[in-house]
């Protein structure tokens, strides 16, 4: 749809290449990725799962990206994934900071 759409063409535009933006779909199985971008990958698809009944994101999750991330980055990357506006399961997300900050430094990519 329309964020698929838009985040793909701005993640090209910020210099992300072809091969990562089509492989975020088998992040699990892709090697293109580092454990940071694995950890988040992870925190955010947990977080956005709620309509399947996923049960929102688990204690491992959340704490694996906090080997990865500070407060204010794990804040931006639950309100910037998957737009501006948290899902409703992020408010009760284990561990889940409140605050909102802009998104996280791309710093450690391969």
């Amino acid at each position: 749809g329309f964020c698929t759409d838009i985040h793909t063409k701005d993640a090209a535009h910020a210099g992300e290449t072809p091969v990562r933006i089509n492989l975020v779909a088998a992040w699990r199985e892709s090697k293109v990725f580092t454990d940071a971008e694995r950890a988040a990958l992870e925190l955010t698809e947990q977080g956005t799962r709620i309509a399947d009944a996923a049960g929102g994101v688990t204690d491992e999750a959340w704490a694996n990206a906090a080997k990865h991330y500070d407060e204010e980055q794990l804040a931006a990357l639950c309100v910037s994934s998957p737009s501006s506006t948290p899902p409703t399961g992020w408010a009760s997300s284990p561990g889940s900071p409140a605050a909102t900050t802009s998104p996280a430094s791309s710093d450690d990519r391969e």
